[in-house]
């Protein structure tokens, strides 16, 4: 059965790629709350129902980027060399 994500988590999500586009765009020091926050279309009060800080914003990117990047780790090292360095 699948999972859909719940408004909270929708909420969360769009937090998230919206800090993406903002720290890319900015870097992490010249992105500030109301700026996520505006950018997600939630109230700037509403990012702390989600992450203590702007801080924790960037943690749990760089949480999931550690995720991603174990999953591709792992499909890498099942496959032969020349394979592993396409997929890379």
């Amino acid at each position: 059965m699948a999972r859909t994500a719940t408004p909270r988590g929708q909420r969360r999500e769009r937090i998230l790629a919206s800090a993406t586009s903002l720290f890319e765009e900015n870097g992490f020091h010249g992105a500030g709350i109301d700026d996520i926050a505006a950018a997600a279309g939630v109230t700037g009060p509403a990012i702390y129902r989600h992450f203590k800080n702007k801080d924790a914003v960037l943690v749990a990117l760089f949480d999931r980027l550690a995720e991603r990047l174990t999953a591709i780790l792992d499909t890498v090292a099942t496959l032969d060399g020349r394979e592993a360095l396409e997929t890379l």
